[in-house]
């Protein structure tokens, strides 16, 4: 084991200069990340959401006149298909499936455009400029879109009174080799490239509401029968949201870090946040620093035992208590192969899920089961 924590401590530090990690100092001259200003107000009894994002962006090469944004939504579009076939009872709480996408209202910048279009079917939104951009220029867009959600247990939708919010902002294609990279939405694994970028999230919603969410909460308000929360983050693959009336919250701190667990109730809340603070705690001391200032880990009705984001992790709420410790291990190790490292998960997931499973078998080797 100590031949193989010596290569998983390579692997990681290759990675992070590689990969842009968390704490990547950019060189001169390099290019800096997207900034995300999203303003989204969300209406529960309509299952929909309208989204106003703000993109600066950085040319990364010369002679560059459109730019490419993924439209993640479209991927619940009829005809297409987001988990598999034996997965779909266990997705979609009405035994059929349910539908959503995104409609895009508007598209504008600072430069002139000239038109814009979906492709890819319709994953793919490219935004046509009148000018060639100049490496390093920056163009500054502003998107609206009107976001319908699929009734299914899934990244981006709703069931059971509790709405996932991922993915409901156009997101830059990373641009590689000479070329935005435009991967398909598959039902398998997570399908997905993410750089880091900065974000800024405004979400409005119906007083009543409990918001998990990834970012850093700055502040909240409430006015006409409403609540808005401001959050941020820095050098973040994502920004995501559970929200419901069902859930409370729950925190602990661990050094400098916040710890938050949403759930229904407080059974075992203890217990988990105690298990939040030693996982963080030992990967810390394994991996190296936790990258973001806050961790937060929502209990909700999901298909699949958990998924990670950055800073975030959804674990199925029904599981038991043995098997939800298990996925918490998992999605937190997530945070540093999948949020501090990064990598090109469609092309490599054995790189990220490799790498997490590997922590949490360390967790066990030097800590035993959780009781």
């Amino acid at each position: 084991m100590k031949k193989a924590a010596a290569i998983i401590a390579l692997l990681l530090t290759l990675c992070l200069f590689g990969c842009g990690g968390h704490t990547h100092k950019r060189e001169e001259g390099e290019i800096p990340p997207p900034s995300y200003h999203i303003t989204a107000e969300l209406f529960p009894d309509e299952c929909r959401l309208t989204v106003t994002t703000e993109i600066e962006y950085h040319s990364p090469a010369d002679d560059l006149s459109a730019v490419k944004f993924h439209l993640y939504p479209n991927a619940y579009r009829e005809g297409r298909a987001v988990v598999t076939e034996d997965k779909k009872s266990a997705a979609y709480p009405r035994g059929r499936e349910s539908y959503g996408g995104a409609e895009v209202l508007s598209v504008t910048a600072n430069l002139p455009v000239t038109d814009y279009s979906l492709g890819e079917e319709d994953l793919v939104l490219t935004v046509r400029l009148g000018s060639r951009l100049k490496r390093g220029e920056v163009v500054r867009f502003c998107i609206d879109q009107k976001i319908t959600l699929a009734n299914v247990k899934h990244r981006l939708g709703y069931a059971d009174g509790y709405f996932f919010l991922f993915g409901f902002y156009p997101a830059v294609c990373p641009f590689v080799g000479g070329k935005f990279l435009t991967y398909p939405v598959t039902p398998y694994g997570d399908p997905f490239r993410f750089e880091n970028a900065s974000f800024s999230l405004t979400l409005t919603l119906p007083l009543g509401y409990e918001c998990a969410c990834s970012a850093e909460e700055q502040k909240h308000e409430r006015a006409d029968n409403k609540e808005t929360f401001f959050y941020a983050a820095q050098a973040s693959r994502d920004v995501t949201v559970v929200a419901s009336q069902k859930i409370r919250r729950f925190s602990s701190e661990i050094f400098d870090k916040k710890l938050f667990y949403y759930a229904s109730d407080g059974t075992d809340k203890q217990k988990i946040l105690s298990l939040m603070a030693d996982a963080v705690k030992y990967y810390q001391e394994q991996f190296g620093a936790y990258p973001y200032p806050t961790y937060t880990v929502v209990a909700a009705p999901f298909f699949e035992a958990g998924v990670e984001h950055a800073g975030l992790a959804v674990v199925a709420k029904d599981l038991p208590l043995h098997q939800k410790k298990k996925a918490i291990l998992h999605e937190t190790a997530h945070q540093w192969w999948f949020g501090k490292v990064g990598s090109d998960e469609f092309l490599h997931p054995w790189l990220d899920e490799g790498l997490a499973e590997y922590a949490v078998a360390a967790f066990y080797r030097d800590n035993g089961f959780p009781a």
